[in-house]
């Protein structure tokens, strides 16, 4: 498998990508791979845990398909406009999800 971002635009074009040169004739990728486009593989996994439960134990939450992310600021920005944008696109962008169980239950937010 490989994997990249450049400057190429269409599967054709890497199906024609010259790998080798043999005696005057070119040895194509699509002559050696067979070429797709696929789904990005995941890299990692979230882990969570709920609240302490009454017996005082945290509980594992079992979300095979739980997301994390992180926003980062640009210098000089105010981090209370940012924290408000970010969180109404964010309730924009669930509402028209095509997901119906998309949804946030916590955003942890830093200022310093």
């Amino acid at each position: 498998m490989v994997r990249g971002i450049g400057l190429l635009n269409d599967i054709n074009e890497i199906k024609n990508i010259i790998v080798e040169d043999n005696n005057g004739i070119p040895v194509l990728v699509r002559d050696v791979a067979d070429v797709e486009i696929s789904n990005v593989p995941r890299l990692g996994e979230v882990g969570r845990t709920d609240a302490i439960d009454s017996a005082g134990h945290r509980k594992l939450r079992d979300n095979p398909d739980a997301v994390e992310g992180i926003v980062l600021m640009r210098k000089g920005e105010n981090p209370d406009v940012v924290i408000r944008g970010l969180k109404r696109n964010w309730k924009n962008s669930t509402a028209v999800s095509c997901r119906p169980t998309l949804n946030s239950s916590r955003f942890t937010t830093a200022k310093t």
